[in-house]
C-alpha cells in the first residue's frame, strides 16, 4: 500500500464494538466504505473502541475524489445519507467523521434528532420562483412548468391551458402562483410538495403590489411549518371549516 495521503475516522458514538451486532457493525463499515468510495484506494485501519471508531486510510490518487464525495455526500447521494442516518437512529446511536487533523467533516444526526412520523396534507399554496421551463400539454392536458424559488427549491405545476398561454415567453420571469398542493413531512420534519402544484392563480411579480405579494405568501406552508402540534392543528382546520 502506498503512503497514505488521508486519513478518516468515523466515530459512532454511544456504542461500542462489543455491545454492537456484528451485523450492524458491518453495514456500517459498509455504508462507510460507500460514503468515502474509491474501492481500490481506501482502506480500513481499525476499529478502535470507547466508541466505534472506523479509521480510514486512502491512497493519493483516490485522495482528491474521497475529499469530493465527502464534502459531497448529503447533496449528492440523498438516499445513500438517508439509509445511514436510518442504520444509525435504530441502533440509538449518531456519527461524526474526523480527518487526520480532527477537524469534523461530516456528522449524520442518527438517533440526536428526534424521529418525526411522516405525514401528508392537501391545501391551497402560494409560491415565488422563476420560470425556468414550460412545456408538453395538449388538448384537453395541462401543461407543465418548472419554477425555482430564491432558495434553489423547484417546483413542479400544472397549468391549464389559459394559464400557460398568459406564461409562455416570458422564461426567467418571476411569478407568484397560487394553486392546490400535497405536501409532505419527511422524517426529520422537513417539508416538501409531492408531485406537482394544481396552478388556479398565477401573476408576474412585477405586476402584483408588494402588499398584494405579502398577502399572496401568507397562504405557504408557514401554519404547517411553525406548528409544535400538527395533528392539533389539522384538528382545528377541520373544526373551522
Amino acid at each position: 500500500m502506498e503512503t497514505p495521503a488521508d486519513k478518516y475516522t468515523l466515530k459512532i458514538e454511544r456504542t461500542s464494538p462489543d455491545a454492537a451486532p456484528m451485523q450492524w457493525v458491518a453495514d456500517c463499515i459498509s455504508e462507510f466504505a460507500k460514503m468515502l468510495g474509491h474501492k481500490a484506494d481506501v482502506h480500513l485501519q481499525g476499529i478502535r473502541d470507547n466508541c466505534i471508531a472506523l479509521d480510514a486510510l486512502v491512497d493519493p490518487k483516490g485522495a482528491p475524489g474521497v475529499r469530493h464525495n465527502i464534502a459531497n455526500y448529503r447533496a449528492d447521494r440523498r438516499r445513500a445519507y438517508d439509509r445511514f442516518d436510518d442504520l444509525l437512529r435504530k441502533q440509538g446511536t449518531y456519527a461524526v467523521l474526523y480527518d487526520q487533523d480532527e477537524r469534523v467533516r461530516l456528522e449524520i444526526p442518527g438517533a440526536k434528532i428526534p424521529y418525526e412520523k411522516p405525514m401528508s396534507v392537501r391545501q391551497s399554496t402560494t409560491i415565488k420562483g422563476d420560470l425556468e421551463w414550460i412545456g408538453g400539454g395538449g388538448l384537453d392536458e395541462p401543461s407543465i412548468a418548472h419554477f425555482i424559488a430564491g432558495d434553489g427549491t423547484s417546483y413542479k405545476c400544472r397549468l391549464p391551458r389559459d394559464k400557460a398561454k398568459e406564461v409562455s415567453g416570458q422564461l426567467y420571469e418571476t411569478f407568484v402562483v397560487t394553486g392546490d398542493a400535497h405536501w409532505i413531512r419527511d422524517k426529520n420534519g422537513h417539508w416538501s410538495v409531492q408531485d406537482y402544484i394544481s396552478v388556479k392563480e398565477i401573476e408576474r411579480l412585477e405586476d402584483q403590489s408588494l402588499d398584494g405579494t405579502l398577502m399572496a405568501l401568507r397562504g405557504t406552508m408557514g401554519d404547517w411549518a411553525e406548528a409544535e402540534d400538527i395533528e392539533d392543528l389539522i384538528a382545528r382546520i377541520r373544526k373551522d371549516a
